[in-house]
């Protein structure tokens, strides 16, 4: 679980269960998840690893902007999450 930043995941506890956010920072067992609208990059949500789910998509893009200290700003997290649920949303309708 290193590599956790810039992945897509989803809350599985407490009130925002179900909600998609994006692995801003990590620190030991505690993650900082952001989705550029509720939870912004100036106050990240902190959750434990063992109350997230990993979707399996990564954005490049922020990962790398993060990782060179490059300014990341929350309408590049919010349409990036929009983005996947469109997607996501479009091929459940296609089924």
């Amino acid at each position: 679980m290193d590599n956790l930043i810039g992945n897509l995941c989803i809350s599985l506890s407490g009130r925002d269960a179900g909600n998609e956010y994006l692995i801003y920072a990590h620190t030991g067992n505690n993650c900082f998840l952001v989705d550029g609208n509720a939870k912004k990059i100036v106050n990240p949500k902190k959750k434990n690893i063992k109350h997230i789910k990993l979707l399996g998509v990564e954005s490049t893009i922020i990962k790398e902007k993060i990782a060179k200290n490059q300014k990341v700003f929350d309408s590049e997290i919010y349409s990036f999450i929009k983005n996947y649920k469109n997607c996501w949303n479009f091929y459940f309708s296609m089924i």
